[in-house]
């Protein structure tokens, strides 16, 4: 028995190996036949492709855990606004394909940054099918959650993450823009995929999966992380938050057990 699980692991590994082999051999020959930058707009191009398509799944997995996650927006109104109805000005750090816009209160002023230019179309898209409800200048800008050099200081009541802090450069620095625009008693909303505990096989999986380079080399994701702390360690007068399965009951060979964790809170400043 024990014989043939590591014949099964020496077979897995192998089969990893050869994967990652033709990947990086993959992204040297386009880098060298379109240079750094056009290798890495052709990536762009292709997580935005892969995204669009994908995301119906996705969100039908997180339709419950959104729709208990968004519920409070529907009680707030705006900290400072100066519009008579009290709407909220909302900012989406990580917009790609819109996936929320239906979960945002009427009448809501949205402005939205992503890095990617090629999730505009995506997002225009979805704006045209659900965004009739929202303020009519939706606003999109390319940039980086570390740095939203477009968004003013004390400017928006809500900052809102889903599934974004597992692909930035620097976790602390989007939690410190997020604190920045926001105005006082503003809220940050986050869910995020995060990482089982240390000394879980599926956390010796996520860790391979991730140290490999292979889940950030095809979805600009890292397995591994947990803001958690992160978030606790801001300046944020208060935090709530919770880690729970994103699919309650999962085959134990399904092979979305290894990103079926997910935090969700909210901090106020």
């Amino acid at each position: 028995m024990l014989l043939c699980l590591l014949n099964c692991l020496a077979c897995l590994l192998n089969g990893l190996a050869c994967l990652l082999g033709w990947l990086l051999l993959l992204r040297v020959v386009l880098r060298v036949l379109l240079g750094p930058a056009g290798a890495d707009d052709l990536h762009a191009r292709a997580l935005a492709w892969t995204m669009s398509r994908f995301q119906a799944q996705q969100e039908e997995h997180l339709r419950n855990i959104k729709q208990t996650f968004f519920q409070p927006l529907k009680e707030m109104k705006s900290f400072g606004s100066k519009r008579k109805d009290g709407a909220l000005d909302i900012l989406e750090v990580g917009v790609g394909c819109g996936t929320n816009l239906e979960h945002y209160p009427a009448g809501s002023a949205l402005t939205c940054v992503d890095p990617n230019p090629h999730f505009r179309k995506h997002f225009e898209r979805a704006c045209a099918d659900k965004a009739a409800h929202l303020s009519p200048d939706v606003r999109f800008a390319v940039g980086v959650g570390e740095r939203m050099s477009a968004v003013e200081d004390s400017s928006v009541d809500v900052v809102v993450v889903t599934l974004v802090l597992c692909s930035v450069d620097y976790v602390p620095g989007v939690v410190r823009e997020a604190y920045r625009v926001l105005r006082p008693g503003g809220k940050f909303f986050y869910l995020e995929h995060i990482a089982y505990e240390e000394g879980t096989m599926l956390r010796r999986v996520q860790n391979l999966l991730t140290h490999s380079g292979l889940w950030p080399f095809l979805l600009a994701c890292w397995l591994n992380r947990d803001p958690s702390e992160a978030i606790r360690a801001s300046p944020f007068r208060s935090v709530e938050q919770q880690a729970q399965p994103i699919i309650a009951q999962l085959p134990p060979w399904s092979p979305m057990r290894v990103n079926n964790r997910c935090l969700t809170g909210v901090a106020t400043k």
